[in-house]
């Protein structure tokens, strides 16, 4: 007959035993927790550098498609258009400037002409600032429904779009303001002028004036002829964008010094390289990251007519 012995050892693990494997275990979980935190600080900058690459190619893709089109249905008129008496602000202007920039931007109402049994039409007007005579040209530039006139600026961390006109045409300072695309900071544009008459850009200006290559402030270029305003070829833009979000975890730095941007002369002579100044964050200075979009965009309208 088998008996079983009482005193036989029991089968299990020790406390010892027990507390090696719970050490080894919090090691474990501290290295997965250790990676976990590392691989989300990764994330976190790769997807903050993505935001800033998205909204810097969407600003330049959106102000390079309308850029691209300035000047439409105006150059082909340019001469006539030309001789359009100055104002001092772009949305009241007639004369064919294709591009306007600005360091920071008198309604005329006509009646619906209807030719009478000879086909002639007599036009009335109110309101406008010059009289208009037997010499006077009509130009048709389409539906007046369907004129763009638009003012791009950034305020807020926000580029914006703004129509410079009502939906009749008539220039208004009421329009709403269209956001394009957040976390941009600045937008710097300059002119590219043909100096030869061979319709290629030769140099890169600023809107100053005093520059050797001629005037083009704002004022100066409301009233310049039309010679001087189709020297206009192109425009090129530096955009300054910013992550959505900034890096917790990054200890303080001395801050994000932009590298100047317009550095390429054309043909040489005088450069007007530009730097962007950061705006300062409150409470989060440091963390974020930055991309510089810098782009030239030919004006067709102006290349493309050959009569101005």
């Amino acid at each position: 007959m088998k008996t079983t012995n009482p005193l036989r050892r029991q089968i299990g693990f020790s406390i010892v035993e027990i507390m090696v494997g719970v050490v080894i275990g919090m090691i474990a979980v501290l290295v997965i927790y250790q990676v976990f935190a590392t691989s989300e600080g990764i994330k976190r900058n790769i997807t903050a550098a993505g935001d800033a690459q998205q909204n810097g190619l969407l600003s330049s893709f959106m102000m390079g498609i309308e850029l691209a089109n300035a000047g439409n249905g105006l150059a082909v008129a340019a001469q006539d258009l030309g001789t359009c008496t100055p104002t001092a602000a772009m949305k009241d202007s007639l004369r064919p400037i294709p591009l306007l920039i600005t360091a920071g931007a008198s309604a005329i109402t006509a009646a619906v002409p209807a030719p009478d049994v000879n086909g002639i039409v007599t036009i009335t007007h109110t309101g406008a600032p010059a009289g208009i005579g037997a010499s006077a040209t009509l130009f048709n530039l389409g539906p007046s429904n369907l004129v763009q006139k638009v003012l791009y600026d950034v305020s807020g961390g926000n580029l914006r779009s703004t129509s410079l006109l009502d939906p009749d045409g008539v220039p208004s300072t009421t329009q709403p303001v269209n956001p394009i695309a957040s976390n941009v900071l600045n937008v710097k544009v300059q002119y590219g002028i043909d100096t030869v008459g061979d319709g290629l850009v030769h140099h890169w200006v600023p809107a100053v004036s005093g520059t050797p290559y001629g005037d083009w402030d704002p004022a100066t270029l409301l009233a310049a002829p039309v010679p001087t305003i189709n020297r206009i070829k192109a425009a090129r833009i530096a955009i300054l964008v910013r992550s959505e979000q900034h890096d917790k975890d990054q200890d303080p730095d001395p801050g994000f010094n932009p590298p100047p941007v317009f550095n390429d002369c054309a043909d040489g002579g005088t450069c007007y390289p530009v730097s962007f100044s950061v705006p300062a964050v409150v409470g989060q200075p440091y963390g974020w990251r930055y991309r510089i979009y810098e782009t030239v965009i030919p004006l067709r309208n102006e290349v493309w007519n050959k009569e101005v």
